[in-house]
């Protein structure tokens, strides 16, 4: 008999019993006796399922016993599935994040030796566009009619990205130069991380400009272009394309997930104050990246920052290797990333909330 409760639940057993208490359960001809029972079956059952999430057991003497030779028995069974966690409960946990920002801590999760799926980039042409990036306030929000260079980059795996350039860049040359470093960057990201980003925007200033950084508006990445050179000589601009890639591609899978809560609710942290103290729409994205470091990347990133991981998130970490090594979970992000580019192309107006990276 296989016992089973969802994510996030434990089997919790109310009886048990082997043997046989009738005639008309489980029909056999050997059934005369049916004050048949075996003395410890709930103890047995609850020993191998109480508490699991999945479990199996037996109907068969070896695992309970014989309680009346030659009569033919059966097992019967109640359980419920309760929560194992809280999905409602205050995040407002007392821990303290071992980070300030997984972007910025994280070098050598991927460097730019490792290989990029990125194929090449297309020019198309020009046209005036919406885009987001910083106002003169240092807020993000959306700017319409912005000049644009525009162009198509093609990454081995299938995937297809729109790349806008903002002509306050620089000229076509300059603002090409910028594509390509960044999505060369992008495709060494895991495609799993990658697969919902559509377009990448990309707009003039560095840190010095208020308001300056990345950003992703629905499918759609951004950044100011000093920002990402800068990313890139510290060597953590593909962490960068990570985060914003897991803005693009898992947050609608995994946000508001029950799975999702219930790790951290088992975790009582959070992987850096970042995602702490933007719980709501910041958490994955961290997560994913110190996820990639501790489970690919532990070999060179320093042994006391995978330590940390480990004891941050550990539920998790446990959750996104059972989720991302899916390939359901994968059609399904794919499918996902087919709609966005169908609605990219048609010409949806809608204006995605911006989430930012912690650089």
């Amino acid at each position: 008999m296989f016992l089973r409760c969802g994510p996030g639940h434990q089997i919790d057993v109310a009886s048990a019993d082997y043997g046989r208490l009738s005639k008309t359960v489980c029909k056999h001809s050997a059934t005369t006796n049916t004050a048949c029972r075996s003395p410890n079956a709930l103890e047995v059952v609850k020993k191998r399922c109480q508490g699991s999430e999945a479990c199996s057991v037996p109907a068969t003497n070896n695992v309970f016993g014989d309680p009346c030779g030659g009569t033919y028995k059966y097992l019967q069974l109640t359980y419920s599935c309760k929560a194992s966690c809280c999905t409602t409960c205050s995040l407002a946990f007392p821990a303290t994040p071992p980070f300030g920002g997984t972007v910025h801590s994280m070098a050598d999760t991927i460097t730019k030796d490792d290989a990029s799926t990125f194929v090449k980039l297309t020019y198309t042409g020009r046209d005036r566009v919406t885009m987001v990036g910083p106002n003169s306030k240092g807020v993000l929000g959306h700017e319409s009619n912005v000049p644009v260079y525009q162009y198509t980059a093609v990454f081995s795996d299938k995937q297809s990205i729109s790349v806008r350039c903002d002509e306050a860049v620089g000229i076509q040359k300059q603002c090409r130069e910028f594509a390509e470093t960044f999505c060369r960057a992008l495709g060494r990201v895991p495609w799993y991380a990658r697969s919902g980003a559509t377009g990448l925007d990309l707009r003039p200033g560095d840190y010095s400009v208020k308001g300056c950084n990345a950003w992703a508006a629905g499918s759609t990445l951004g950044m100011c272009v000093g920002v990402g050179k800068t990313l890139e000589a510290r060597g953590h601009l593909e962490e960068l394309m990570m985060h914003e890639g897991a803005h693009a591609t898992l947050d609608n899978a995994l946000q508001k997930d029950g799975a999702w809560r219930c790790a951290q609710d088992k975790d009582q942290n959070f992987i850096s104050t970042y995602a702490r103290d933007f719980s709501s729409r910041e958490d994955v994205a961290e997560s994913v990246v110190s996820w990639y470091a501790w489970r690919f990347s532990s070999g060179r990133v320093d042994s006391a920052i995978i330590a940390k991981i480990a004891s941050a998130i550990p539920a998790r970490l446990e959750l996104l290797t059972s989720l991302l090594t899916s390939p359901t979970l994968r059609e399904e992000m794919a499918a996902r990333a087919r709609d966005r580019k169908t609605e990219r192309q048609s010409g949806v107006t809608e204006r995605p909330e911006i989430g930012r990276a912690h650089v």
